[in-house]
């Protein structure tokens, strides 16, 4: 196996002879194809609608039966016992809309103390994201 790069210029790998010098000159004009003008190998984008439709058309249909059907994400979400308490405490400490973390350290400095290690051993631990 040759380099990807000699003193000659750039080499295309096993690629040996005529059209390894083809390619270091540019000279394409021996390729030929159904979407070829005879400079360089190119498939127009008109040629490639017909798959990209029908590519989107089937990860449609896929999706919807694994959400629909299959019924893949139904175990993601799951109800915290006694929502309505645990929102009207919310309510009462006015929290706000954003992401956060329980329990939080004031700072980095206190993420190494006795009491916040004993708070992540006794948890719960988590995220919490409130959007209204």
């Amino acid at each position: 196996m040759r380099p990807l790069f000699n003193r000659q210029g750039w080499s295309c790998g096993l690629r040996a002879g005529r059209a390894d010098a083809a390619i270091r000159n540019h000279d394409v004009s021996h390729v030929s194809g159904p979407y070829s003008n005879g400079s360089a190998t190119t498939i127009a984008l008109t040629a490639l609608w017909v798959p990209i439709l029908l590519s989107a058309v089937f990860v449609f249909i896929e999706r919807s039966i694994s959400h629909v059907v299959i019924q893949i994400h139904k175990g993601d979400y799951k109800k915290i016992p006694g929502d309505e308490r645990v929102i009207a405490e919310m309510k009462s400490h006015g929290i706000q809309p954003g992401t956060y973390t329980f329990p939080c350290p004031e700072s980095t400095k206190d993420m190494g103390t006795p009491e916040m290690i004993e708070k992540y051993k006794k948890g719960p631990v988590g995220f919490m994201a409130v959007f209204k």
